[in-house]
């Protein structure tokens, strides 16, 4: 995405009223002359405009299409102002697609502007302040883990009347969200209900959730009575209150109001921030001059969250759930978050007859660090590839769920439990879909193109595997059906991984992963030994590669492994050496399992390879060998439960 920066200084203090005789010092870009501006309106005027924007006006008494007029009119009006005082006319008139203008400044009365008048779907308009350097560490993660934090006070002890949220509604976008990861149930998201400051705190500091994003609901509310009571002492070296403080609870569920600053302060030095932070909060986003220390967004920023969004205005309900189904649905997906922003505030404005003016409200607030859109690519398929094993441990676990319901062995499938089947294979056909749609990318380079080939053909032979094991857990027609369902998944899936081999000589586990489903769909391997014998030279160059004297500890870890992995690829190579004509190869077999346990024993996996070759052995088996109407050679699914037993026993004592 092309981007330009405009960014203002100046002098003081960094909270602030707007006056037309302020002087700004602005640079656009990188190379154009710094000069001086000022802004063409007074600090009463903008708060009575945007004033105007506020939801709640459009739906009280009076003439709503003139009060429509009165808001429209505030933002015409305004829109030149902020292109002049952006200097519009220098930025980049045409792109190949859309480019982000980000607005950087610690004055706290510019962040009042709603720069976000100038968005268009061609135009990202984001918000940045100069965060701390060195910048402190952030969870990036390609499996998402959500907190998903809200609170609804009582306004006072003895009162039951509550300040309500959406938290029902939310939770259930979020669960659906995250349904590849399992949801709530699976640990994808955690939920904190009636939130206080101390249970907030915690959960912001554990460093064993690690949490890829927030989602805060709760209101924004003013300064308590108390606080501005004439009988109340002042203090002169108090903190000036800031005009939105986070509506918590207390411990007896009463409101507790949270200070921006109280909240940025529970993030520790050390501790990771999410690369997201959304606060589904009326005016979590607003800064009201010179009473603020600074708005809820803004503080989150500055102590090194990337990405904060937040509403300038009341936010509707309506609009509050964009903030899931579009932002976070792209930024879990893998997609940049400035784009995520734009398509939010797209379907804001799409929705305006209920969003109202949520589209200029919505303020983000987006540091990039450099490189992002180079590893935004990769990002995807590590996306993809984590929907893959959720969806198929998904698969798993709903046919250990049919099981049990089926009770008498000839009963037929349920329609519920049909439908329940053809879940799991819309999930991997979703995960497909989204895949095809990376192929056309002309940046990929060659690498990323194979890894997306790999990918799918992935997808096609685990949905062959659900639909095989659903299929023994029924019997008569329908069990017929399902193993049908998942021989043409694993013919597609055969064919795909021959599409991801060709494409190059260096990748051992696509060339493996082909030669063995040829093997299972042909029963034979006729006229591929140069293929077998490309693939075990491929695994053997990983076994042996050494990194450089100057390469990084975690390119060694890398290449060790790849060799590792490359192992069990030498293994199974040695397991289909007879169909090749090469002869017997079991126990160069055992020695290779020998090899990858011995080197995993010191070694922490997410996924274990042992684990990973126990299951490919197990489908020789259970799968391959037990389908009537597959060819795979006996012998061959003998010696393959020989290798399982082996590194079963290897296991044990590794």
């Amino acid at each position: 995405m092309d981007s330009i920066t405009v960014e203002f200084q100046r002098f003081g203090d960094a909270p602030g009223v707007l006056r037309r005789s302020d002087r700004y010092i602005r640079t656009v870009g990188t190379s154009a002359p710094a000069d001086e501006v000022h802004f063409g309106l007074d600090q009463a005027v903008l708060i009575r405009g945007m004033k105007t924007l506020d939801y709640d006006r459009f739906r009280g008494p009076g003439d709503v299409d003139a009060i429509y007029k009165v808001a429209t009119k505030f933002l015409s009006d305004i829109k030149p102002l902020l292109e002049d005082f952006l200097s519009t006319a220098s930025l980049p008139k045409h792109s190949s697609g859309p480019y982000q203008m980000e607005v950087v400044t610690r004055a706290l009365e510019l962040a009042q502007l709603p720069f976000e008048v100038l968005a268009t779907p061609e135009i990202v308009v984001t918000r940045r302040i100069r965060q701390p350097w060195p910048p402190p560490p952030v969870v990036h993660s390609s499996t998402p883990k959500v907190l998903f934090a809200w609170a609804a006070p009582k306004q006072r002890i003895t009162s039951q009347k509550g300040m309500d949220v959406p938290h029902e509604r939310h939770r259930e976008l979020l669960d659906n969200l995250l349904s590849d990861w399992g949801g709530f149930v699976g640990g994808a998201a955690v939920e904190i209900d009636h939130v206080t400051r101390a249970k907030l705190a915690a959960a912001l500091s554990d460093t064993n959730q690690s949490f890829t994003h927030v989602h805060l609901l709760a209101h924004g509310i003013g300064p308590s009575i108390s606080a501005l009571d004439r009988m109340t002492p002042i203090d002169l070296s108090e903190e000036p209150e800031p005009s939105t403080f986070l509506a918590l609870e207390t411990e007896d569920g009463i409101i507790d109001r949270c200070r921006p600053g109280t909240l940025a302060g529970m993030f520790q030095p050390e501790v990771p921030r999410p690369a997201s932070f959304a606060i589904a909060t009326c005016h979590s986003g607003e800064v009201a001059s010179i009473e603020s220390g600074g708005t809820l967004a803004h503080v989150l920023h500055a102590v090194g969250v990337p990405v904060v969004l937040a509403s300038q205005l009341a936010l509707t309900q309506d609009g509050s759930d964009e903030l899931i189904t579009t932002f976070l649905a792209k930024v879990i997906n893998g997609d940049d978050p400035r784009e995520a922003l734009g398509a939010c505030r797209d379907a804001l404005c799409a929705n305006a007859e209920k969003t109202y003016y949520d589209h200029v409200a919505l303020v983000g607030y987006i540091h990039i660090d450099d490189g992002l859109e180079q590893r935004l690519p990769q990002r995807k398929f590590e996306v993809a590839l984590a929907r893959l094993k959720a969806a198929s441990e998904y698969a798993k676990k709903r046919v250990e769920k049919v099981l049990p319901q089926l009770g008498d062995s000839q009963k037929g499938l349920s329609a519920e439990l049909h439908a329940e089947a053809d879940e799991i294979a819309n999930r991997f056909a979703s995960v497909r879909e989204r895949l095809m749609k990376l192929e056309p990318d002309p940046t990929l380079s060659k690498a990323q193109r194979e890894e997306l080939h790999g990918l799918q053909a992935s997808s096609l032979k685990r949905e062959a595997e659900a639909a095989w094991n659903l299929s023994q857990v029924l019997s008569g027609d329908d069990a017929e059906i399902w193993q049908e369902r998942s021989r043409d998944a694993l013919r597609d899936a055969a064919k795909a991984y021959a599409k991801a081999a060709t494409r190059s000589r260096d990748h051992h586990w696509t060339w493996v992963q082909w030669l063995v489903l040829e093997a299972v769909v042909r029963g034979s391997l006729e006229g591929r030994e140069d293929d077998w014998i490309i693939s075990k030279a491929a695994s053997q160059d990983a076994v042996i590669r050494q990194p450089t004297d100057y390469a990084s500890a975690k390119e060694r870890r890398g290449l060790l492994e790849q060799s590792i992995w490359a192992r069990g690829s030498l293994m199974e190579l040695c397991l289909l050496s007879p169909m090749v004509g090469r002869g017997e190869a079991l126990a160069q077999a055992k020695g290779h399992l020998d090899e990858l346990a011995k080197a995993c024993a010191d070694l922490e996996f997410e996924y274990s390879p042992i684990t990973a070759t126990l299951n490919q052995l197990e489908r020789y088996e259970k799968w391959w060998g037990a389908d009537p109407k597959l060819r795979l050679p006996s012998k061959l699914v003998n010696q393959a439960k020989e290798l399982h037993s082996h590194l079963q026993a290897l296991q044990g004592t590794s």
